[in-house]
């Protein structure tokens, strides 16, 4: 379907055959990543935690990007660790109790070991 209309898009005029793989690809990976976003907020929604998937989200986009992690052979097993992950965190989030002294010593763990540790290098994001 993508690339019918990426083909489409060349025989208008509209993009230059010879890139015609790169906007096949871009628009693959900006439609999964419409998935990945919209999964995150309805889990959010489901659990009730509109908010916190949000705040989730935002932070853990940052992360990925500047500082690398785990790759996942396949696309599909991304999704399904990513959505297991999430499910996982709002969960804990919402049933566990902590202090906010608890948090806050948890969030300089975090980031700490945030940044001792990143980047990562992974065979699909070489430093």
């Amino acid at each position: 379907m993508i690339k019918r209309y990426v083909k489409n898009l060349v025989n208008q005029n509209i993009i230059d055959p010879d890139k015609q793989e790169i906007y096949t690809y871009g628009i693959k990976q900006g439609i999964l990543i419409i998935i990945n976003i919209a999964t995150v907020l309805g889990i959010g929604i489901v659990l009730g935690m509109l908010a916190e998937s949000m705040v989730f989200l935002i932070t853990y986009i940052l992360i990925r990007t500047y500082a690398g992690g785990y790759h996942a052979k396949s696309q599909l097993g991304c999704y399904i660790f990513s959505t297991v992950a999430v499910t996982v965190i709002l969960l804990g989030i919402k049933h566990i109790t902590f202090s906010c002294f608890i948090y806050l010593i948890a969030a300089l763990i975090s980031a700490t070991v945030i940044y001792v540790l990143s980047p990562i290098e992974n065979i699909n994001k070489p430093l």
